[in-house]
């Protein structure tokens, strides 16, 4: 018998449209999110969170800088940061940040080179380059092209260790999932070295819940 002292006990939560590596894989990006959840409720803000970030981390200049939440449509302005106002923080780090829907993303100039993209590039399939009326790329990449940007960045970024983080990142995501009562976690469109680590995550018996990946047709059926 166990006495819950007047709470509530509930069957676990089945989470069914996750990103489980994805959310692993931005742990250590820097938060962009506006009110309630966090603070950046302008493109100053965020100009400034970042730069802030640069400072404290001390990061040094070429390396990648990512941060991810930010929401046009909460913002004071309405729209989406541009290349340029990323230039403004940086021009020697690549920086590239996340929109909260996960589903599009804006680069800096720097982060532009990295990704060998320019203003002759072409529109990946399934993917857009933002660009502006003269038809330049104005650093906004949609779908396809911002997933494949961030597959590219995570290889560019890999160093020794890099699995051993990986893999205490994934352990960190699933604390967060456990912790709102989620007890079936989801991963869709696993892609990437993601599987990889999702399999050897449970070999390892690293997972309290249960976890079930949706790897992603068009990736796999490339390689």
């Amino acid at each position: 018998m166990i006495d819950l002292k007047g709470r509530t006990l509930l069957p676990g939560f089945i989470d069914v449209h996750g990103h489980f590596t994805s959310r692993a894989g931005l742990i250590q990006a820097i938060d962009l999110f506006p009110e309630p959840y966090g603070t950046v409720n302008s493109i100053t803000d965020l100009q400034n969170t970042i730069r802030n970030s640069i400072i404290k981390n001390k990061i040094p200049d070429n390396q990648p800088v990512i941060g991810n939440g930010y929401d046009d449509a909460i913002m004071t302005e309405h729209r989406h940061p541009t290349k340029d106002e990323l230039d403004a923080i940086s021009t020697t780090n690549p920086i590239i940040i996340i929109h909260t829907s996960g589903h599009a993303s804006v680069a800096n100039s720097a982060m532009l080179k990295l990704l060998n993209l320019s203003d002759s590039s072409k529109d990946p399939e399934g993917g857009h380059l933002g660009r502006d009326k003269n038809g330049k790329l104005n650093g906004k990449l949609e779908e396809n092209a911002s997933f494949m940007a961030l597959l590219t960045i995570t290889e560019k970024m890999k160093t020794g260790d890099s699995k051993a983080q990986a893999m205490n990142n994934l352990v960190k995501a699933q604390e967060e999932w456990l912790s709102y009562g989620q007890t079936t976690i989801c991963d869709g469109r696993t892609m990437g070295e993601s599987v990889d680590l999702l399999e050897q995550a449970a070999v390892k018996g690293l997972f309290k819940a249960d976890v079930v990946y949706f790897p992603d047709y068009e990736y796999f059926k490339k390689i």
